[in-house]
Order: C-alpha cells, then sequence, then structure tokens
C-alpha cells in the first residue's frame, strides 16, 4: 500500500494485519497491526534491476533477511551490504 508521505505498508495475507518494524522487540518484523502506525511505515530504494532495498521508518535502519536466525526479517542493518539486504518487490491486488 501506498501511503500519502511516500512511505509504503505491507500487509499479510495470512492473518490481514500490517507488518512492523518492532524497534522494542530487536527490531523484527511482524505481522501485527490492524492499523498503520510509523512501526508500519517502510521506504523503498532500487539497488538494481529487480533489487530493492526496505527501510523501517521508525529507525531509518534497511531491512535484512537474518541467515543467521533462520531467515527472520529485522530492520536492523547499516547499510545494504548484499543479498540479505536485497528483496525483489511484486505488487499483488
Amino acid at each position: 500500500m501506498n501511503n500519502s508521505d511516500g512511505t509504503v505498508s505491507f500487509c499479510s495475507s495470512a492473518n490481514n494485519k500490517y507488518i512492523c518494524a518492532v524497534v522494542d522487540e530487536d527490531n523484527q518484523l511482524l505481522a501485527r497491526s490492524s492499523v498503520i502506525g510509523t512501526w508500519g511505515k517502510f521506504y523503498i530504494e532500487k539497488i538494481a534491476d529487480y533489487e530493492y532495498a526496505i527501510y523501517a521508518a521508525a529507525n531509518g535502519k534497511c531491512v535484512k533477511a537474518d541467515q543467521d536466525q533462520g531467515g527472520k526479517l529485522f530492520a536492523a542493518g547499516d547499510m545494504v551490504a548484499g543479498a540479505w539486504e536485497a528483496f525483489w518487490v511484486t505488487k499483488i491486488s
């Protein structure tokens, strides 16, 4: 979902909750909010063909799929350093 402030928000089709960067729980991304707040807003930046970085508005950190923690998503990266911080974005209607 595109927000009026230039951010985007993601809604989980599993539980119809918005994805949040939960800054008081190690910055993990969790689908747990029924409304879009600061924790549920993200910026997307193109880094290469078909690859994007996602930054959490709540703390300014880039989202990474932490392979050391089973691929869980965290808004904890200081920079896009590799594949852990690169995402393909597909819009589903």
